[in-house]
């Protein structure tokens, strides 16, 4: 079966500065796939050009064995392709139930995808919990019904209860609707409880890559990645650059093509 997602040999930067070298990985039907690694490692700029909003200097997106070189942000988020990024994205002066009712091609009800945002739907979305909003800005998500689903950051900031309540949505979603899941995350031991897989990047280079087995068992090793203690390669002399994208749309045929803003770092 051809994979939902597949990168090979990419190579991504801003300006003369390389953010990554040399990544592979795929992301098959029904599998949730994670991006682990310290901050500034890469991941962020990895779902960014996997949505298109990048242009690799080297390499290739596929879709189904498809090269994406030259589709728009917008076609994929219509091809089925849906993105959630850190700051979630979502219209803080529109209450719960605005913010769901843009969402054009739905199939599924939010609110039976996430019962607790019943009682909040006339509240609006800037007034909500950080966890709160990370349900919206998912239910928003899911309720497309998405072939592959990009979560950036799930559980910044989030309370450990949340947390757990989200990563299994997306592993429910993965098992019920076939969908692929790529998602960035830094709590790894919650995270390789639902992932099928995990690649865990440095410095804009993946150093270890296995099954969620795999990897917890190495545990110590992935840890290490955040703490610095693993060495450098050598022809990484600058360290990969992570963009925090303004208001990226997370759902269907609101993606835009802009290329978001770099911060001054």
């Amino acid at each position: 079966m051809t994979d939902l997602l597949s990168v090979t040999d990419l190579a991504v930067g801003y300006g003369e500065t390389m953010a990554l070298f040399d990544v592979e990985f795929s992301v098959g039907a029904g599998e949730v796939v994670t991006l682990l690694g310290p901050n500034g490692a890469g991941k962020t700029t990895t779902l960014l050009t996997v949505m298109g909003f990048l242009e690799p200097r080297r390499g290739s997106v596929r879709a189904e064995g498809r090269d994406l070189k030259g589709v728009s942000p917008h076609r994929r988020a219509r091809d089925g392709w849906t993105y959630v990024p850190d700051d979630r994205a979502l219209l803080a002066n529109l209450t719960v139930a605005e913010n769901l009712s843009i969402v054009r091609n739905a199939k599924a009800d939010p609110f039976e995808l996430f019962p607790e945002l019943e009682a909040l739907r006339g509240r609006r979305a800037g007034l909500l919990s950080g966890g709160e909003q990370q349900m919206l800005a998912l239910a928003r998500a899911l309720c497309t019904r998405p072939k592959l689903l990009l979560v950036d950051e799930l559980s910044l900031g989030l309370a450990p209860l949340v947390v757990g309540r989200l990563l299994t949505a997306l592993r429910e979603a993965a098992d019920t609707l076939g969908s692929g899941v790529l998602l960035v995350e830094q709590q790894v031991e919650r995270v390789l409880e639902v992932a099928d897989l995990g690649h865990v990047l440095v410095r804009g280079r993946i150093e270890m890559s296995g099954s969620a087995a795999e990897l917890r068992a190495n545990r110590s090793v992935v840890e290490a990645s955040y703490l610095g203690e693993r060495a450098a390669d050598p022809e990484a002399t600058a360290p990969a650059v992570e963009p925090r994208p303004g208001a990226l749309p997370g759902v269907g045929d609101h993606a835009q093509p802009e290329t978001p803003q770099l911060p001054n770092r």
